[in-house]
């Protein structure tokens, strides 16, 4: 029996607000730094952020590219060359010094936040609720995660309007900024292919014609990355032996219990991560297939539509890959799936899965509940297996990691009944504010020299 809403944007009526982008940005810009003088004043948050803090891990490799190039020397074990282009070379261009190019990133993200939020007119609440989603602290760290985001807007905006240029020029900036890149020529096909699920051949050619330009940006980007890292270093795919013999990343089967680093205190994050990728393809498999529907203006994106098809199978493929092709720690045979968190929730893809979940006036109740138990299930495969670490999983609960898991997981299920439950944009809310104390908590532990995904 399906669900059925009375209007398709109650979840925007329901605490009686119309408020624009630049209003919200400053909303949640004045509540970040009244809640973050609160925490530090209770002494909840212990560091002080600054230059000489949020320049670590990724953000240190990152900062070597920028400062001396790319780098191979596998016989000594020093490279850099696991990493993109784009957001080094912008961070020398630019001369901004951490601090700087952190709020450049900011920046960055909210500007393709608002091309997204203004497209498909995301609710207030729902907007409110995106923003404080724990993960998105690398969106004012000095990583590539904010000029990916705004990339990945781009190829929404050209799958929106069937612009191949514009998608291809997503693509190409996309891949320069993260490796997920060679995801989208499957996704590409695969998106064309879903409005018919035919081998005739004029689909064929359709599907065909359509992904030339996607497959000539993930080329052109391939062979960017390449020459680059061929004149600096004299190895021109060196990034490939990174990602495979040198990091120990290969094709393999599942193996669970999924882990992740410092466990106690990511899983949550990169657990939900991958319970969202793995939950969004199986609706898509029971919801996804048939004609496309076209987005009146206006409207919310419509569920069956390409811009929703293609995010859900990036969500997907970016779930699976990790998990068939993460790196397997060799004491336990646990897969690693660190840094999930980021890599699904610091997208415009999640977002547009959120929309479509958030103001779906239908839903098929027998898939959402299979999802849902599967899902729960993929939770409860994951264990409490340890990566990196040889201590018990309970000495590193300095903060209850647990407590924020299932939090998220709970706080997550009114996106589902957003239009469908009265009290579900007061969730969202108690969900927004949440969020905000788990992104400071988040990034808190990130500045204290912590993994936090």
């Amino acid at each position: 029996m399906p669900l059925k809403s009375d209007s398709i944007i109650s979840l925007d009526n329901a605490l009686k607000i119309k408020i624009t982008p630049p209003v919200i940005f400053v909303i949640h810009f004045a509540v970040m730094m009244v809640t973050f003088y609160l925490l530090h004043h209770f002494n909840i948050l212990l560091s002080n952020p600054g230059a000489d803090n949020i320049a670590q891990w990724d953000a240190g490799i990152l900062a070597h590219i920028r400062d001396h190039g790319y780098i191979f020397h596998p016989e000594t074990m020093q490279w850099n060359t696991g990493m993109f282009p784009l957001f080094p070379y912008i961070w020398k261009w630019t001369g901004l010094g951490a601090v700087g190019i952190s709020i450049l990133n900011y920046l960055v993200m909210l500007s393709g936040f608002w091309w997204l939020v203004k497209t498909y007119r995301f609710p207030p609440m729902l907007q409110l609720y995106l923003l404080a989603i724990p993960s998105l602290i690398f969106f004012f760290l000095p990583y590539a995660e904010a000029f990916f985001f705004l990339s990945a807007t781009m190829i929404i905006a050209g799958v929106e309007k069937d612009n191949r240029w514009l998608m291809a020029a997503g693509i190409y900036l996309a891949m320069l900024s993260r490796g997920t890149g060679l995801f989208f020529i499957p996704i590409a096909i695969l998106m064309e292919w879903m409005q018919d699920f035919s081998f005739r051949k004029e689909v064929l050619l359709r599907v065909i014609r359509k992904s030339i330009l996607p497959t000539l940006a993930v080329i052109l980007a391939v062979a960017t990355i390449a020459i680059i890292q061929y004149v600096q270093t004299g190895f021109a795919f060196s990034f490939f032996e990174v990602q495979t013999n040198l990091t120990n990343k290969h094709w393999h089967g599942m193996h669970f219990p999924l882990t992740t680093w410092y466990q106690a205190e990511n899983m949550w994050a990169d657990g939900l991560a991958a319970v969202v990728g793995i939950g969004s393809g199986i609706i898509l498999l029971f919801t996804g297939w048939g004609p496309v529907q076209e987005r009146k203006q206006g409207d919310p994106v419509t569920w069956n539509s390409k811009v929703v098809r293609f995010s859900i199978m990036y969500l997907a493929v970016q779930v699976w890959y990790v998990i068939f092709n993460g790196q397997i720690h060799e004491a336990s045979g646990s897969v690693a799936i660190m840094s999930m968190g980021r890599y699904i929730f610091c997208t415009p893809f999640w977002m547009i899965f959120a929309l479509a979940i958030a103001t779906r006036p239908v839903w098929n109740t027998t898939a959402l509940l299979f999802t849902m138990i599967i899902a729960f299930g993929i939770i409860c495969l994951m264990g409490v297996e340890i990566y990196f670490s040889d201590n018990h999983w309970w000495a590193q609960w300095d903060r209850p990691g647990l407590l924020y898991h299932l939090g998220m997981l709970v706080l997550t299920l009114p996106l589902f009944f957003a239009n469908r439950w009265r009290l579900a944009p007061y969730f969202l809310l108690f969900g927004y504010l949440a969020g905000v104390f788990l992104q400071l908590v988040l990034f808190d532990s990130f500045t204290g020299g912590l993994w936090v995904g």
